[in-house]
């Protein structure tokens, strides 16, 4: 079924090729069904050429070209189907399921490194910070971490204040690819979190220098600056964020660290409280919410 799609039109206009050198007189159209022909083959070695980067779909979801497609079916041949069901969980971003359904897989040395990749990915998607610091200690070392790995290692050592860790992580992500804008983000979020604001917002502007529609790093951007007193740019970048991604959890929280440093606790509740509607795991929200209800309880109201 999967190389239905690619060589279907090949046969269609193969047919059509030999149709019009059949039953046509005028060279015309044999010319542009050989062109259509030609246009077919190369269509076809493009989608069999497998590709390691998703394709967004009309619906918004992501899928792989056939060529990957049929790769992952080779890969995977003679592999249970409860490890296949854990992959195409993942695939569906089903984080809690794939993670369930690929630990079991870590020590099954065919299917490293890309079971320990994804298990740690799915386990940081699933906010359980732990077990993913536990899988990369114990399995990371196993392979050559890529820049996509250490990006997502980083995430786990900011997690647990280990910045020092996490910085040499992103820096060497970088030096594997420069262009990587998640760890220049993640970098700048780290050093955000360890005041050093300037650095921080060097590295958010790279990042948008190489994907201007980061929303991410237009928020995390905003705070630094509003840390800087570069209130109405630091604004700017947070409510533009939203308006990349709406329900993006920490630009709420950061119009809610705004209103608190201003005294305006009322408007910092109502940022903190959609925050933690979307996302009560979002980063040092719960720190802020027990600030704003210290503060409260010195004027009267409770959270």
């Amino acid at each position: 079924m999967i190389l239905a799609g690619p060589v279907l039109p090949v046969l269609l206009t193969a047919l059509l090729v030999v149709g019009a050198f059949l039953f046509s007189t005028n060279d015309l159209p044999r010319v542009w069904s050989i062109l259509l022909l030609i246009s077919a083959l190369f269509s076809m070695v493009g989608n069999l050429w497998p590709q390691n980067q998703p394709i967004t779909s009309t619906s918004s979801s992501e899928v792989y070209n056939d060529g990957a497609q049929l790769r992952a079916l080779w890969y995977y041949r003679g592999v249970p189907n409860a490890y296949i069901q854990a992959v195409s969980a993942y695939q569906a971003e089903d984080y809690p399921a794939a993670a369930a359904g690929l630990l079991p897989y870590l020590e099954v040395k065919s299917l490293q490194p890309d079971t320990i990749r994804m298990t740690i990915a799915a386990l940081l998607k699933s906010n359980d910070y732990e077990r993913a610091r536990q899988v990369q200690d114990t399995y990371g070392p196993l392979h050559r971490s890529s820049s996509d790995d250490l990006v997502n290692e980083g995430l786990i050592r900011t997690h647990f204040q280990d910045f020092d860790a996490a910085l040499g992580c992103y820096g060497y992500a970088l030096y594997l690819d420069p262009n990587n804008e998640a760890a220049l983000n993640n970098r700048g979020y780290a050093r955000l979190l360890t005041k050093q604001y300037r650095e921080a917002v060097q590295d958010f502007r790279r990042a948008l220098a190489l994907k201007p529609t980061f929303a991410f790093a237009h928020n995390n951007l905003g705070l630094a600056l509003l840390m800087l007193g570069e209130t109405d740019e630091g604004l700017g970048h947070v409510r533009y964020s939203l308006r990349l991604d709406d329900a993006n959890s920490y630009a709420y929280r950061n119009l809610g660290i705004y209103h608190l440093q201003q005294g305006e606790l009322a408007e910092a509740q109502q940022q903190f409280d959609r925050a933690w509607a979307l996302d009560p795991d979002t980063d040092l929200l719960a720190g802020y919410r027990e600030q704003l209800r210290r503060r409260l309880d010195e004027t009267g109201p409770h959270v």
